[in-house]
């Protein structure tokens, strides 16, 4: 049977941090890359990019062969983009300069659109002290995506960024991606960016997949603890049974008995901090509730979460 995925992983370790990892991507796919700090995200996209050698499987990009027993492509002729999280931008060029610095003559046509596209046309006169970090970010891809990338790759690009600039970054580069219907995969420690760019996403643990799924899916139907564990907050019911903060209520009696911690406002609701049975347990409430108060919460038995370790 032919596999029409535009991009393949298949079978891929290297070294002793990454091991028998397998995904597939459609074209425009956006997967995001989430795990625990050593647990192989950035090790992954380097092997994919060409800059790190793997030991066994193989790589396919557009129904080429990057990477496999008998292949090696250099990075410079994969056609993939690279923003790293503090990718290099001259103090002394300008974002023009710098986008186009050692730039081919066959992609120069492409910067009204790329500068347009990544809503650079009216700094791109500027030096890097005179922009934001965003806006340094987005200089960044618009260096990759001249180039008329296969796919991008982008190794933590939110990070080092205030709130305000984070969510706008997050919005802008979902909004570039979609335009060209670019297939991209991004490594984040934070599973917020991941559920709200992706359509995919892969959990790493220890250098293994330990789940490949739709946002909604890695969070309503995760496959162990770990899943559950990095995709938010969990509330412990009993040995291996757990239940998602926004699946509880407050009600008047029932066996859930909890004793009041904290309340947080959380905008249009707070996140309330209570204790049951000696774990933490979370919950939203319209109203904040008193520190020590003991209240009486339930659930849906339908939204209890099996998970083993």
């Amino acid at each position: 049977m032919i596999d029409n995925s535009y991009l393949i992983v298949e079978n891929i370790s290297f070294e002793n941090i990454l091991e028998a990892i397998s995904f597939k991507a459609s074209k425009g796919d956006i997967i995001s890359v989430v795990g625990e700090s050593g647990s192989g995200k950035t090790s992954l996209l380097k092997c994919i990019g060409g800059f790190q050698s793997i030991k066994k499987g193989f790589i396919k990009l557009n129904n080429k062969i990057l990477t496999d027993s008998k292949t090696f492509i250099k990075p410079n002729k994969r056609d993939i983009g690279f923003v790293f999280q503090n990718s290099p931008i001259f103090p002394h060029l300008s974002l023009k300069d710098n986008i186009i610095l050692n730039l081919s003559k066959k992609y120069l046509s492409n910067y009204e659109k790329i500068i347009k596209i990544t809503n650079l046309s009216k700094i791109d006169n500027k030096f890097s002290h005179q922009v934001s970090g965003g806006e340094l970010q987005r200089a960044s891809i618009a260096t990759s995506l001249i180039r008329e990338p296969n796919l991008l790759l982008l190794d933590e690009p939110f990070s080092n960024l205030d709130h305000f600039f984070k969510l706008k970054l997050i919005n802008d580069i979902h909004l570039i991606i979609k335009n060209l219907n670019l297939t991209t995969i991004l490594v984040t420690h934070d599973i917020s960016d991941a559920l709200s760019i992706s359509n995919k996403i892969l959990i790493l643990k220890d250098g293994q997949v330990e789940q490949f799924d739709s946002p909604k899916n890695i969070y309503f139907n995760p496959k162990s603890f770990y899943v559950a564990s990095i995709s938010g907050r969990l509330n412990k019911i009993d040995k291996n049974k757990y239940i998602r903060p926004e699946d509880i209520v407050k009600v008047s009696k029932s066996d859930y008995k909890v004793s009041i911690l904290n309340s947080v406002f959380y905008g249009k609701e707070y996140l309330i901090t209570s204790l049951f049975n000696q774990n933490i347990w979370y919950f939203y409430n319209k109203v904040p509730l008193k520190n020590n108060e003991n209240v009486f919460l339930d659930f849906d038995s339908l939204k209890i979460l099996h998970l083993s370790n």
